[in-house]
């Protein structure tokens, strides 16, 4: 990389021409051209129309190319150590319609969540680029929420039972979302799991299905039914 460059692409994983713009006081026209120009030479990648890299941490770009966003999901399990299982998808939660990419044999999924559920994530550094990514805690909701992007229940107890909670958060964030079947899987699970009594007080009647290999049928004090084909 050429010294002339090295500003451009210095300490950014997303680079855009309103970016090269600012630093190079250039005209957006010019910067969409000298990012064009450093892909040629290979000095960027391409991932979409007018945003460019050269990280090659497919967490930091992902969760880097639209704003706010975080990494959670099953590949937030995956990227703390949760599954055996690797991963070619980067599932990705934000509060705006974004259309999926996919990116040098990775197919980023975006997730849109609703404002009142945008929470509970932090910011961390791989040297550095920054990653936004789900805490535990909010990781674990999301999948309960959308269990389809989780790869499924048999995942989500594996991480249940080797992750560290904070039950006050937890039980804070569940008062955020205000979902009750959410609060009887989450009751039921870390009860089982993790032998921990989260005195959730349940007001519904109704039970709730929980897909998991159990010789039980139904578990009256969380009002849930089992299901496992």
């Amino acid at each position: 990389m050429t010294t002339k460059n090295e500003k451009i692409v210095q300490g950014k994983t997303i680079i855009t021409p309103r970016y090269v713009s600012q630093i190079k006081n250039v005209k957006k026209n010019y910067s969409s051209l000298i990012l064009e120009r450093l892909a040629k030479k290979e000095i960027l990648r391409r991932i979409q129309k007018g945003k460019y890299t050269d990280s090659i941490n497919i967490y930091s770009i992902a969760t880097n190319l639209v704003f706010p966003s975080y990494l959670s999901f099953w590949s937030g399990i995956a990227y703390k150590g949760y599954t055996e299982q690797i991963l070619n998808t980067v599932f990705i939660a934000t509060t705006k319609k974004t259309r999926n990419i996919d990116f040098e044999g990775y197919k980023i999924r975006f997730i849109k969540l609703s404002k009142k559920n945008f929470f509970g994530y932090t910011k961390e550094l791989a040297g550095n680029e920054e990653i936004f990514i789900a805490n535990n805690e909010k990781l674990l909701i999301d999948c309960l929420l959308y269990p389809k992007y989780a790869g499924n229940t048999g995942e989500i107890i594996k991480f249940i039972e080797l992750a560290e909670f904070d039950v006050k958060k937890l039980k804070e964030y569940l008062n955020i979302v205000k979902n009750g079947s959410l609060d009887q899987k989450i009751g039921y699970l870390f009860e089982k799991c993790k032998k921990i009594d989260l005195s959730i007080k349940i007001k519904s009647k109704n039970y709730v299905f929980l897909h998991i290999k159990t010789k039980e049928k139904t578990n009256k004090k969380w009002r849930i039914r089992f299901y496992d084909n």
